[in-house]
């Protein structure tokens, strides 16, 4: 997404609380989204980056839900977003990020590899197994 005039791109990373039932869960999420756009936020992506481990105990949580979210905003409308945010239930912690520049190309998901496993055509057997004795 293209700068507009006076926004800049940033990025959010937030955790929220796991143990949230899915209508709760769901009403954080559209209340995160509300607060973007209520600070006149154009969101470009909102990624779900699922269950993970915490490095250390956050409010009695030992994991957390991720989120990454890729948006545009007026610099000013930052901090009361981000107050917004802090204040909600459920979320255990944010961090937002600017970004220099454009958002960087999605990245298609993981692939299984297609690397194959080689098939041999010969059957292996004492005879062709090469012995380490006869070198000398």
């Amino acid at each position: 997404m293209a700068k507009q005039t006076g926004k800049q791109n940033y990025e959010l990373l937030f955790i929220i609380n796991p143990t949230l039932g899915e209508d709760d869960k769901e009403s954080l999420l559209a209340r995160v989204r509300g607060y973007l756009e209520q600070a006149g936020g154009d969101i470009v992506t909102f990624k779900n980056w699922g269950l993970r481990r915490l490095a250390y105990t956050l409010k009695g949580q030992k994991e957390g839900q991720y989120y990454l979210v890729n948006f545009a905003m007026l610099p000013e409308k930052v901090a009361d977003f981000r107050r917004n945010l802090i204040l909600a239930e459920g979320v255990l912690r944010e961090m937002i990020v600017r970004v220099e520049g454009e958002f960087p190309p999605e990245r298609p998901e993981r692939s299984p590899r297609s690397e194959s496993i080689p098939v041999f055509d010969e059957e292996l057997n004492d005879e062709n197994i090469p012995d380490d004795e006869e070198e000398d």
